[in-house]
């Protein structure tokens, strides 16, 4: 069966944010922004059943 994951891209954004102001990063360029790298980091491992 195929998944899909639903994601608030505001609230997830602002996380993201928060990470790189606490960090002392630059704030990243949304429409440059790899996401599908993000997310193939995180999940990496998870089962998907």
């Amino acid at each position: 069966m195929r998944r899909i994951v639903l994601i608030d891209g505001e609230n997830f954004k602002a996380k993201i944010q928060s990470v790189f102001y606490h960090t002392g990063l630059a704030k990243p360029k949304w429409h440059t922004y790899d996401f599908r790298q993000l997310f193939s980091k995180v999940f990496n491992g998870l089962s998907r059943e």
